[in-house]
């Protein structure tokens, strides 16, 4: 099951800084956390070579929400 946010505009408003493909998130604070946004067919492609495959996409608000099984 991969499950990630995508969308939401509130969490987008604490993008602090742009690195290479993605955005450090509180960069002000003892830890920060890296954010990038992967489209469906990026998720798909990642997972097929990890020799799994799609079987159901969950509409779930604003998040990606994807069920795999072994290819």
């Amino acid at each position: 099951m991969w499950v990630s946010q995508y969308g939401d505009t509130h969490y987008k408003d604490r993008l602090v800084h742009k690195v290479k493909d993605g955005y450090l998130v509180g960069a002000h604070r003892d830890r920060s956390t890296f954010y990038r946004e992967f489209s469906a067919d990026e998720i798909d492609a990642m997972l097929l070579r990890l020799r799994l495959k799609l079987v159901k996409s969950f509409p779930f608000w604003k998040n990606q929400a994807r069920l795999y099984e072994k290819a």
